[in-house]
């Protein structure tokens, strides 16, 4: 499941959990009649459809089980001694077991071990060397949670960023060792060009000149020198290219690191939703005991009233009568 679809989930069972939560607060106030019972009953359909789907994709069928048996009417009274169960609980997230792969780059997060700091992953610096960037980066990501695409994609970052620094590392040995050739040539061409000392006048053939073999080797080493600066210009706008592809990196690093830190929040608050429902849940019956003890103390004035005014008819009526 990708990291997309993981996110339309949590997205669409929070928005059934708030259809849940204002379905019960309709509830609280309603009456008695045939509306609110197939109101109710129908409230009971939906949490238990949610709970199974939920159990289903967590594959935990027993929580749907647990689920189906605990929903129960909620126009029942405690005078009948059903009291009201638990209507819905969001089932804890089961990470799937980790393959030898993909052990090193995640770690089994359980909703108790999800923290705010948790969620605050820094940007890994491109400065750092494979070795220091894996230690610097602290990524605890849940497999089961939406950033596990984002974790195989940094893991192929940094490996382009260890082969990068490797390639630049190379040649900047061999820069130096251009400079240092180009520093010796230098010195030669200069002792090749110094003044050479007055000599006796010589056989007119080239062949005997002795400074020819010198303006040859210098002619040589200009030559060298020129394509040693030209592969020297190609080699620094290599390492220009391969800076501009390590910004690059490192954005991509701290965009994934932002993705990351967002979905753990969104993972937080999916699970801190059981923990609401349970509040208003508990409201709610606190609400019906006090509106039911309302209506008994009603009844029993209502039953007084009827018999004072039954009472009143009887007296009413014996007056009437005429005497004997």
């Amino acid at each position: 499941m990708d990291r997309e679809t993981k996110i339309k989930l949590i997205q669409e069972y929070s928005a059934r959990f708030n259809a849940l939560l204002q379905e019960r607060a309709a509830l609280r106030n309603a009456d008695d009649s045939e509306e609110s019972r197939q109101r109710a009953e129908a409230f009971k359909e939906n949490a238990a459809q949610l709970r199974a789907e939920l159990a289903a994709l967590t594959q935990n069928p027993k929580r749907a089980e647990k689920g189906n048996a605990t929903m129960t009417d909620l126009t029942k009274t405690p005078e009948n001694n059903q009291p009201m169960e638990e209507t819905f609980t969001a089932p804890e997230i089961e990470a799937p077991a980790e393959t030898p792969a993909e052990a090193p780059e995640s770690a089994s997060v359980t909703p108790e071990t999800i923290t705010a700091d948790d969620a605050e992953i820094p940007a890994a610096d491109p400065a750092l060397s494979p070795a220091e960037s894996d230690a610097a980066v602290p990524v605890s990501t849940p497999d089961e949670t939406p950033a596990e695409a984002p974790l195989d994609e940094t893991a192929q970052l940094r490996a382009q960023n260890a082969v990068l620094e490797e390639q630049i590392r190379v040649l900047g040995e061999e820069v130096k060792s251009l400079t240092k050739r180009i520093a010796e040539n230098r010195v030669q061409a200069a002792a090749s060009a110094a003044p050479a000392a007055p000599v006796a006048p010589a056989a007119p053939a080239a062949a005997n000149d002795p400074n020819a073999a010198l303006r040859n080797e210098v002619t040589g080493l200009e030559n060298d020198r020129a394509k040693q600066l030209d592969e020297l210009m190609k080699l620094r706008i290599r390492k220009r290219e391969l800076d501009a592809e390590l910004g690059k990196i490192a954005a991509e690093n701290k965009q994934l690191s932002a993705e990351i830190k967002l979905m753990q929040t969104q993972l937080i608050q999916f699970h801190a939703q059981p923990a609401l429902l349970k509040q208003k849940r508990d409201a709610m019956r606190a609400e019906i005991a006090r509106l039911k003890t309302e209506d008994a103390d009603l009844i029993t004035e209502l039953s007084a009233m009827r018999a004072a005014v039954e009472q009143h008819k009887k007296e009413i009526t014996d007056l009437s009568k005429p005497e004997s």
